[in-house]
């Protein structure tokens, strides 16, 4: 099967919002990642508005520590974003598994290349506004990268209606969780949430 130019080769995941295969670019000759917004989600506008400015935010984002998108494709009734292929796991994975222990010199260089990822985020004006640990991918050489950049929002921007918050509670700054102005600092206070359970 095929998603315009790019061989599908098997599901890698999926979620309630999106589902991701693993794909083949054959002018390129390269893997590539397909995130597939459900079909369910498509003709809600909120969830295809974003789908699709997340392919654009992280576009926009080229950093070694941001997940890399190469395209976006409208096909099988629906949106794909074409991102790089990555192997390895979820930090989440990590971090729930309790038969094992980060050491700290692995802990602190993961948070040093979150921050790092984030910072060029905030340079950029974007919040992430999800940092947690299953949107941060350990690669098999153990590089970070950030992913889901789907309700990402630029700096100074309110949350408008605390009553309709996106995101992960947990991870919320409070600013965020009463519908202020955030900032970089936002995303530093989720980190900071992260560490703890690292």
């Amino acid at each position: 099967r095929r998603v315009g130019q790019y061989d599908v080769l098997g599901a890698l995941g999926s979620g309630a919002e999106a589902t991701v295969f693993e794909g083949h670019q054959p002018n390129l000759d390269r893997p590539v990642a397909l995130k597939m917004l459900s079909h369910a989600l498509v003709h809600k506008e909120s969830f295809a508005d974003r789908f699709g400015r997340e392919a654009r935010i992280i576009a926009q984002l080229d950093h070694e520590h941001i997940v890399k998108v190469y395209d976006c494709v409208e096909d099988w009734g629906t949106q794909f974003i074409v991102m790089e292929k990555l192997s390895g796991t979820l930090l989440e994975d990590i971090v729930l598994d309790k038969s094992r222990t980060l050491a700290w010199g692995a802990t602190r260089r993961i948070l040093k290349e979150v921050c790092l990822g984030l910072a060029h985020s905030h340079a950029q004006g974007l919040l992430h506004r999800d940092i947690k640990p299953s949107n941060v991918f350990l690669t098999q050489d153990r590089r970070v990268k950030i992913l889901d950049f789907g309700i990402a929002l630029e700096q100074g921007d309110g949350e408008q209606d605390p009553n309709s918050l996106v995101g992960t509670p947990y991870y919320m700054a409070p600013e965020r969780i009463l519908g202020k102005s955030a900032d970089g600092r936002s995303d530093l206070y989720s980190v900071g949430i992260m560490a703890y359970e690292m």
